[in-house]
């Protein structure tokens, strides 16, 4: 398991809408809140918790992907929305 941090973007429901088309896009799952919610595509499955930050927290990775490939990715789609 593995945690890290974004910074919580001002008009978080809009992020959130366009991260979600983007996993669904790629063939990922992702149901969530502007609270909280899961994720899942490419052997890769977690959840977020929001607060004062984002908190991710990856719960399951293919054995040949890095955890800091995940963490960039996922940083990517949260700074592209």
């Amino acid at each position: 398991m593995h945690k890290f941090t974004i910074r919580k973007p001002a008009n978080m429901e809009s992020v959130l809408a366009q991260v979600s088309t983007k996993i669904r896009n790629g063939g990922g799952t992702f149901t969530g809140s502007k609270t909280r919610g899961d994720f899942s595509g490419s052997g890769v499955s977690g959840f977020y918790t929001v607060g004062d930050c984002i908190e991710i927290t990856v719960v399951k990775k293919p054995f040949v992907v890095t955890m800091s490939m995940i963490e960039a990715r996922i940083r990517d789609f949260f700074a592209a929305a």
